[in-house]
């Protein structure tokens, strides 16, 4: 484990802020690449199985916690070149 990549500075302070109960947190990452390297690191530290937080993209948490609807993206493009 590269122990000074972002990442596993932030799985390793979790890991020792809330010791065993990982279960409980809700963490927000750009894209889905990121939890696996995440959880990677956090596994290196643990050295042992948890139970995982929950992981969203912002995409998945903006739509779980929103009324809102996200557009497709042909319908996105076809906007933009209108405005354009």
């Amino acid at each position: 484990m590269i122990k000074d990549a972002f990442l596993s500075q932030v799985a390793i302070n979790l890991a020792e802020q809330y010791k065993v109960d990982l279960s409980n947190l809700n963490i927000i990452f750009t894209n889905k690449r990121a939890k696996i390297f995440f959880n990677e690191a956090l596994y290196e530290y643990l050295k042992k199985p948890f139970f995982s937080p929950q992981y969203y993209t912002i995409n998945d948490f903006v739509s779980k916690y929103s009324s809102l609807i996200e557009a497709e993206e042909i319908v996105l493009i076809y906007n933009l070149y209108e405005v354009y």
